[in-house]
This record gives structure tokens, C-alpha cells and sequence, in this order.
């Protein structure tokens, strides 16, 4: 009981944290059926704010017919699960320093980036341990090839905002092959109008490496993975609070094959521990899902700020 208290304390500290996308592979955001698209639109313009994770944009397709993926035999799974699901993910990550109005390097700020990825995704559930594993590789490039400059210089002329300027110091294009592995399980359930989940989770490879223990608490109408009974509306309020160690983000300190940087930060500019927080709530109905989440995230930096972002999440099945 003290473990969940802590926990639950956890939950409403404002943490406002250095940007990662939100994780859509969550057991917060299942979508039941096996087959489904989906699509998420992150903006730190919802926090009247332009900076560092300034915008990230990821369309999920789920189908069955994935299962045949040859990808999939490198991605862990329970054997004795009663659900797998099967996944393709496209990612386009932007992250600029604190101005965006400078053509000259801001020592000791953030690094202009871009990151464009496919993943390959398999969650596989055990209903009587209630725990979820899901494990994912991601294959892409960072730098100019990802597109950053011309996506937010297009963004900004379609909005009327000052034009971008520092991106010749983003950080060098190279390679990303990254391999997550996220397990979580079920702590507390009230019927299913309340859940606690606890989540751990290791990243490593050439983008980030870290190590993630966090939590989820759902509060309103939301299926139960665990269960066989599922309804057709939901409608919950959430909150996902992860605290991570990092060990390596190759958007601060550039590709690990392409050392020659026009700038980039040394591990002890970085802070070694973030305090991540997700607040938010969904919506779904046969065949329509909504999502409308706020991030908040710790300095990444240690010259940096706190920062914060909003996001909407669309699917359809």
C-alpha cells in the first residue's frame, strides 16, 4: 500500500519534462480490435511555446497480416499469451533550442535535430499474470535527411510565424537502429472505472539509450486488457508518470558513426534523470478513437528549462 501511495503522490507532482512523444504502445492507449490506424500530432504550440521538443507527428497501422512480418522474429513475446498484436509505426521527431531566431550556435541550448523512423511493434498479453509485453525496433535517420528544417520552415509559413534560422548547426545525418522492450503489469483494478499499472522499460541502440520505471492510472469508463468483456464506449481520464536514466540521446549528442558535429552537448551538460508526466483523456466508439493529451518533462539540459507540449490522437477501426 505504501509502494501505490508513493505512486499516486507521484502523479500529481507538475513535472514539466524534457519532450518525448507520448507512447501510444501504452496499455493506456490499446485499441481492441486487431486491425487500426491511427494517427498523433504533438505541438508545443498548445503550451503557447516554440522550443526544444517543438513537434512530433506518428501514424500507427495495426493489421493482423503483420503477423507475418519477418521483423517479428527479433521482437520479444510471451509464449503462453492469450493476444498478440502486430504493428508498423512512422515517426517525425523536431527538437530545437530555445530560440529559433539565432544564426549563430546558443552555447550550453539544445542542438537543432531531426528524426524520421519506421518501427515494428508486437504486444503480447498474459490475461491471469496481467502483465503486457510489447518490444519494438526502429530503423531511420537523424539529421538533414529526417526533414526537420523544411517540415517546420513549411509549418511556419502555412501559420504566419517567423521563418527558422540556426538549422545549418543540426545535428550530422546518421543511422538509427534502436530496440525497446517495455513490460507492464497490473497493480489494482476497480471494476473498470479505476487502474494502476506499473511500467519498466529499457531502450537501447543508437538514437537513445535509458531505463524507464513509471506509472498509469486510468479513472473512468476503460476496457480491462485483462478481461474478455470489453465495451463499446470508453471514456477515462488518465495520467502516465515515468521517471528515466539516460544514458545516451543521440539528439543532444549527436549519431554515435558521425562524430564530426557543427555543435553538439557532452554527456555532463545532460542531466542524468528526467521526471516525465502525461495527462490526458480518450474517448473511443466502434470504429473512432479520441485522444487529447498534455506533456510535461524536467530539464533535459543542465543550462536548459522545464518544458511542456500538448498533443491529439485520432484512430480508426
Amino acid at each position: 500500500m505504501k509502494k501505490i501511495l508513493i505512486f499516486i503522490f507521484l502523479l500529481f507532482i507538475q513535472a514539466k519534462v524534457n519532450a518525448q512523444c507520448i507512447d501510444n504502445t501504452s496499455s493506456l492507449f490499446q485499441i481492441e480490435d486487431s486491425t487500426y490506424g491511427r494517427i498523433s500530432y504533438d505541438n508545443d504550440l498548445f503550451q503557447a511555446k516554440d522550443f526544444y521538443y517543438t513537434q512530433g507527428i506518428t501514424l500507427d497501422i495495426y493489421a493482423a497480416g503483420l503477423r507475418k512480418n519477418p521483423i517479428n522474429y527479433a521482437l520479444l513475446h510471451f509464449r503462453n499469451s492469450v493476444r498478440s498484436n502486430f504493428g508498423i509505426q512512422l515517426a517525425s521527431t523536431v527538437y530545437t533550442p530555445t530560440s529559433i531566431l539565432s544564426d549563430s550556435v546558443l552555447k550550453g541550448d539544445r542542438p537543432f535535430s531531426a528524426i524520421l523512423t519506421i518501427g515494428f511493434i508486437q504486444s503480447t498479453i498474459q490475461r491471469n499474470a496481467k502483465r503486457m509485453l510489447t518490444t519494438q525496433l526502429d530503423l531511420g535517420v537523424i539529421g538533414p535527411a529526417a526533414l526537420g528544417k523544411e517540415m517546420q520552415t513549411g509549418i511556419h509559413k502555412l501559420t504566419h510565424n517567423d521563418l527558422p534560422h540556426g538549422w545549418q548547426y543540426q545535428i550530422n545525418n546518421d543511422l538509427i537502429i534502436n530496440y525497446t522492450t517495455k513490460l507492464e503489469q497490473r497493480l489494482f483494478a476497480y471494476r473498470t472505472l479505476f487502474a494502476i499499472d506499473a511500467i519498466g522499460q529499457v531502450k537501447l541502440g543508437t538514437y537513445q539509450s535509458n531505463l524507464m520505471a513509471g506509472i498509469n492510472i486510468s479513472f473512468g469508463q476503460k476496457n480491462d486488457l485483462y478481461s474478455q468483456t470489453q465495451k463499446k464506449f470508453q471514456y477515462f481520464f488518465y495520467s502516465q508518470t515515468m521517471l528515466r536514466a539516460i544514458g545516451y540521446d543521440a539528439s543532444l549528442q549527436g549519431g554515435i558513426f558521425s562524430r564530426n558535429q557543427a555543435y553538439r552537448l557532452h554527456y555532463n551538460q545532460i542531466n542524468p534523470a528526467m521526471l516525465e508526466q502525461h495527462v490526458g483523456i480518450v474517448f473511443s466508439a466502434p470504429h473512432f478513437y479520441f485522444g487529447f493529451d498534455l506533456g510535461f518533462i524536467t530539464k533535459e539540459i543542465k543550462q536548459g528549462k522545464s518544458h511542456a507540449w500538448g498533443g491529439l490522437r485520432i484512430g480508426f477501426n
